[in-house]
């Protein structure tokens, strides 16, 4: 459901099976703010309230491409399990 929200947003994402401990991995092969995440990183804390708010979970920004990864990658830790 959430990569769907993304998807509609404008992101090409893939989700996956994390680590123990970890319910989720989302990586996005793109960023819709990506000009502005360039200049301003705190942009990038928009995602991660976003998908902190509909996941209702602790989200990690692990790979990030405003500061030269291929992709923004996002853990997704359960909060019932911290």
């Amino acid at each position: 459901m959430t990569a769907d929200i993304m998807q509609e947003l404008g992101y090409e994402t893939q989700l996956s099976e994390g680590e123990p401990g970890e319910n989720l991995i989302i990586d996005a092969y793109n960023c819709v703010f990506h000009d502005l995440a360039n200049s301003d990183p705190e942009v990038c804390e928009m995602d991660l309230s976003l998908l902190s708010t509909l996941l209702d979970s602790e989200i990690e920004h692990t790979c990030c491409m405003a500061k030269g990864g291929v992709r923004c990658r996002f853990l997704v830790h359960s909060l019932d399990k911290k």
